[in-house]
């Protein structure tokens, strides 16, 4: 039906055009679709150049031009027929290039289209990303949310004439050279004049996206607009996906076979080998419509924790008399109740609760509430199936509800017999969070245990489970309830919880870092008291162990807070210095000098551990203060190219590495 459907039940797909047909829609049409390790995108909009004309009337943006696998708009239709599906939720990603080679990302949940009558009207939720939300606008009032689309021969975008600084407009898709989403005009509009450099003539024409290059008018070298869906029920659980389809379907043959000659043997075999949990939870997907996101849930909670987890299981045997042909049939009716059950949607409950009335109407020798086990015996268990998995077709319209419970109840009664029921011990969910994120794509952010390679006891991280991979948290800081003003030991093994301010500690942080086979990427995002973020990158993380300090490696920089660790000046590089605390001094100067202060150290003076180089534009863990502007030139949570040279200290922080 989609990229995403696409990716779920074949993960190893390529990008490429493919063939897809949503939910009622008659006709299928091709798609290219972007295979990242977080989904399959349907892309429907790329611009890498001048060759096709986006200056283009309604009809071409409602049925789609250009060519996928190039340049090309899919068509308002076609989107419109993937998101109009209101039980499924949609992502849009936008991706943005500059002409110096920078990137950029925004990333809006709800994403949704209306019908033509709305003029394709745009629906998005909740932003995300590092290129600003455009879309809402750089300013208030032109909020493109909720507009419909515009083309120079349809206006929709809510002015007329429309003023560019001083110039004025008949309607903004004219002025900018393509159809959009135009509020008076706003500050997105990637179908606009494509120009050979960032900077070009005119207020209004161009690839824009104000909020990451603007408000000077900056035109980007291309652009991608591509959209995503949920995985929705069953199809969601990774460890489920087609291998439990198998696994259901290996079930239900040996239920067909069961009663022919050595089939039970050979049935305990295989069970055997299945895994309890796993086979109950694909149950529960063909069972129970829209239990796959809750049991989602629960596994990547058991996976998060790390936990030592039982299958915890409730029996119940009901044991009765029926008649059958002058024959006297022990039969057991058998209950399982778990905790994936219940947070599912309890589906073999209901059907059991109604299943007891039967079964009471039956009772003759003992008291229905009364619970016996019965013996794991293969001959009544033989029994059990032949009267209770017959095709309902063949049998009495009333005991469909019967065939139900004595086929799944089979299962679970053969399973509980026969399958080893494994405690789940405190393993390791990868060797770092990347590594998590490539096997199970929509792991959600969380507490994980990994084993880096060589490291002999797992150990746990946080997670933060980003579009572009899984990246593992060594720092965070949002307040001042963790105090990071430690000595040196504190540093080397961690503190603070791992879901709230910690620093995972430089001894776990080397222990990922080592293996030379590796490239790391540093990633620091910084949140200031005003609300603005920003964020900087650097290939090639690495650090060394205790005997170097810890010191620290970090190779080309990239993003919008500036380069702090090599610094604002020169002289003050801290890539390469060993860490330093106020135990123990490796930052290059004694005494250091801030401003007209001598000081011992830098540790002492900024009130935490870093990398200083006397003492440098960088220091993260710092004393916390409630506002921006705070007393002294060193104390504070410093990234000093992005605010600086003015002493200011960042609401927030968090440093975090991704291998590659």
């Amino acid at each position: 039906t989609d990229c995403t459907q696409i990716k779920t039940l074949s993960p190893n797909a390529p990008s490429g055009v493919y063939v897809i047909q949503p939910a009622g829609v008659k006709t299928p049409f091709k798609v290219y679709c972007e295979m990242l390790p977080d989904g399959g995108w349907t892309v429907f909009q790329r611009r890498s150049g001048g060759a096709v004309s986006f200056n283009k009337k309604w009809n071409a943006y409602k049925n789609g031009f250009g060519k996928l696998k190039e340049d090309h708009w899919l068509g308002l239709k076609k989107v419109f027929a993937l998101t109009k599906k209101t039980t499924k939720n949609w992502t849009l990603r936008v991706d943005l290039w500059d002409h110096e080679g920078g990137t950029a990302l925004a990333e809006y949940n709800n994403f949704r289209l209306g019908d033509e009558r709305t003029a394709f009207k745009l629906q998005v939720g909740e932003y995300r990303g590092n290129a600003g939300d455009a879309i809402r606008g750089a300013y208030p009032g032109i909020d493109q949310n909720g507009f419909g689309f515009s083309t120079f021969d349809r206006d929709n975008d809510g002015c007329n004439p429309c003023l560019f600084g001083d110039i004025l407009q008949k309607d903004c898709a004219s002025s900018e050279g393509g159809g959009w989403w135009f509020s008076k005009c706003g500050s997105a509009s990637l179908n606009g004049d494509w120009h050979p450099s960032g900077d070009h003539l005119g207020w209004a024409s161009g690839v824009h996206w104000l909020t990451w290059k603007g408000p000077a008018p900056y035109s980007a070298k291309a652009s991608r607009m591509m959209i995503n869906s949920d995985v929705e029920g069953y199809e969601r659980i990774p460890k489920a996906r087609a291998s439990g389809l198998d696994r259901v379907a290996t079930v239900e043959l040996l239920v067909q076979t069961y009663g022919k000659k050595g089939a039970f043997t050979v049935t305990v075999e295989i069970l055997k080998k299945m895994n309890f949990r796993q086979l109950a939870q694909d149950l529960q997907q063909k069972c129970c419509e829209g239990a796959g996101n809750q049991a989602n849930e629960a596994e990547s909670d058991d996976n998060a924790t790390g936990q030592e987890t039982k299958f915890t299981v409730k029996e119940e045997f009901h044991v009765y008399k029926e008649v059958d042909e002058g024959e006297t049939v022990y039969r057991d009716a058998l209950y399982i109740q778990h905790s994936l059950t219940k947070a599912a949607c309890g589906c073999l409950t209901e059907e059991y609760e109604l299943t007891q009335t039967k079964l009471k109407s039956v009772t003759t020798e003992k008291n229905f509430k009364d619970v016996s086990k019965p013996e794991c015996n293969g001959e009544r268990l033989v029994t059990f199936v032949k009267k209770n998995a017959t095709p309902a077709k063949d049998r009495d319209e009333s005991l469909k509800m019967k065939d139900l419970l004595g086929y799944r109840g089979l299962i679970l009664a053969l399973l509980v017999c026969f399958s080893d029921q494994k405690r789940f011990k405190k393993v390791s969910s990868g060797t770092d969070c990347t590594q998590i994120k490539t096997l199970s794509p929509n792991a959600p952010s969380g507490v994980y245990v990994i084993q880096p390679a060589g490291v002999k006891t797992p150990f746990k991280v946080y997670c933060e489970m980003l579009p572009d991979g899984g990246w593992t948290v060594f720092q965070r800081r949002s307040g001042g309830a963790v105090s990071f003003n430690k000595k040196w030991n504190a540093y080397k093994n961690g503190f603070g919880k791992l879901k709230d301010d910690h620093w995972l500690g430089l001894k776990k942080v080397f222990a990922l870092t080592k293996k030379t086979t590796k490239n790391w990427t540093l990633r620091v995002d910084l949140w200031d008291h005003e609300g603005g973020t920003a964020l900087a990158e650097y290939k090639n993380f690495r650090l060394g162990d205790e005997r170097t300090a810890f010191k620290l490696q970090v190779g080309e920089y990239r993003g919008n807070a500036g380069d702090a660790i090599r610094g604002a000046y020169p002289g003050i590089d801290q890539n390469g210095f060993g860490f330093s605390t106020i135990d123990r001094d490796n930052d290059g100067c004694n005494p250091c000098l801030f401003g007209d202060i001598l000081e011992k150290d830098c540790a002492s003076s900024e009130g935490g551990g870093w990398w200083y180089s006397k003492c440098g534009s960088a220091s993260l863990n710092g004393d916390w203060h409630p506002s921006g502007d705070h007393i002294g030139w060193a104390s504070g949570v410093h990234w000093l190219t992005w605010k600086g040279p003015a002493p200011y200290s960042a609401k927030a922080s968090r440093m975090m590495i991704k291998s590659v």
